[in-house]
């Protein structure tokens, strides 16, 4: 199972070009544990351990804030029904912020997508590879290799 998500503006090859991103069932998405959200935003994100901006400016309590409302946005508009196209420009509206700042933090909605991304693989990979350092007994063993 996939999901399109049509990729507008700068730096896309073609305008309109899609991604196609994998998927996994609702029940699976649901049974990894997210890491607890410190930011006091209460939008279930965590944000990210991001000093600097692209520019090299040292981000402050208010760049760290704009840039947790830009991933919020990205979010909300990941998980809508669909009706807004996915872009930069539909991100800066939906954060209420110019799209000069979102360039500020993000080169491209690709980069922007990775970084939304990111604790969530943080807590697959650690889920992932608790459960490869999890001792199986020998009766459990053949069964796991065979499923």
């Amino acid at each position: 199972m996939t999901a399109a998500i049509k990729l507008t503006g700068r730096g896309h090859a073609r305008r309109g070009a899609r991604l196609d991103l994998p998927v996994a069932p609702a029940a699976a998405v649901a049974a990894i544990p997210l890491p607890p959200d410190r930011s006091g935003s209460g939008s279930g994100l965590t944000p990210c351990a991001v000093s600097h901006n692209l520019h090299g400016q040292r981000l402050g309590r208010k760049g760290r804030d704009t840039r947790e409302r830009i991933l919020a946005a990205t979010s909300e508009l990941v998980e809508g029904d669909g009706e807004e196209q996915l872009s930069l420009s539909a991100v800066a509206r939906r954060a209420s912020i110019k799209l000069t700042s979102v360039y500020n933090y993000f080169t491209d909605l690709t980069e922007l997508l990775l970084a939304l991304l990111e604790p969530v693989m943080a807590t697959a990979e650690d889920a992932y590879l608790s459960l490869l350092r999890e001792r199986w007994p020998d009766d459990q063993l053949a069964a796991r290799c065979e499923a």
